[in-house]
C-alpha cells in the first residue's frame, strides 16, 4: 500500500487521501444498513428537491434529498478514484480534475436517485404504513412545522428498517436526530409523526418558560 502511494504523484496523493477515507466511510455505511442500523443521526439536513412527473403532477414527498452525508461520500469516493485513473491513464491536470468533479457531481445524483428509487420501492411492495402507526423513529431531514412540509424519518416497520417521508402538525420544526412518534398515515402514503421530548428536554423548556 505504501509503494502504491509513493509511486502517485503530488495531484494523484492529494486525490488518494480524498478517495480512501470516503471509501471506508462508505463501506462503513452499507455493514450498518445491512445490519439495519440507522445512520440518521450522522446526517446532516439534506435539501429536498421535487421533480415533476411526466403528466406534469407530483405526489407529496416524492421529491429526493440530494444534499446528504451519503452523497457527499459517494462523491468523494467516485471523484476521488476517477482523478487518480484519469491522471494514471496520462490526461492532464486539467481535464483529470474537471472529469473527476462531474463524476462525483454525476455520483451525488446518481446516489439520489438510488434512494428515492429504493423508497419507491418499499412502498409499493408488501409494506403496510398502517402498522408504522405508534412506532418510534429518528429523524433523517429535517421535519417543517405546521404540517408545512416534508422531511424524512428511518424507523423499523414489519422488521424492516425504512426511510418514509413525514410531515408534523407540532409548532417547531423537528431536527435531524430527533426522535419522533408516529400518530397516523395521511391520504397520501405520508407519515405524521409527533416529536418525543425526553424529561431533559422537558426540564428545558420549563426553564424557558
Amino acid at each position: 500500500m505504501s509503494a502504491w502511494y509513493n509511486s502517485l504523484s503530488e495531484l494523484q496523493r492529494i486525490f488518494a487521501l480524498i478517495a480512501i477515507p470516503s471509501t471506508v466511510v462508505m463501506l462503513i455505511q452499507s455493514v450498518l444498513i445491512l445490519f439495519g442500523v440507522g445512520d440518521g443521526d450522522a446526517d446532516a439536513d439534506g435539501v429536498d428537491l421535487d421533480f415533476d412527473d411526466a403528466d406534469g403532477g407530483t405526489e407529496p414527498g416524492d421529491g429526493f434529498a440530494l444534499f446528504t452525508v451519503r452523497g457527499f461520500v459517494a462523491m468523494l469516493c467516485v471523484g476521488g478514484w476517477l482523478g487518480i485513473v484519469l491522471l494514471d491513464a496520462g490526461m492532464s491536470v486539467l481535464e483529470a480534475t474537471v472529469l473527476a468533479f462531474a463524476g462525483g457531481i454525476a455520483a451525488l445524483f446518481g446516489m439520489a436517485f438510488l434512494v428515492r428509487l429504493l423508497l419507491k420501492l418499499q412502498q409499493t411492495g408488501n409494506l403496510e404504513l398502517s402498522n408504522a402507526v405508534g412506532k418510534t423513529g429518528t429523524v433523517y431531514l429535517t421535519i417543517p412545522a405546521n404540517m408545512s412540509g416534508t422531511g424524512k424519518v428511518h424507523l423499523t416497520v414489519q422488521e424492516t428498517y425504512s426511510e418514509f417521508g413525514a410531515m408534523t402538525p407540532d409548532a417547531e420544526e423537528i431536527k435531524t436526530g430527533e426522535a419522533v412518534k408516529v400518530v397516523k398515515v395521511d391520504d397520501s402514503g405520508l407519515l405524521v409523526v409527533k416529536r418525543i421530548v425526553s424529561e431533559k428536554q422537558n426540564e428545558h423548556r420549563l426553564i424557558g418558560q
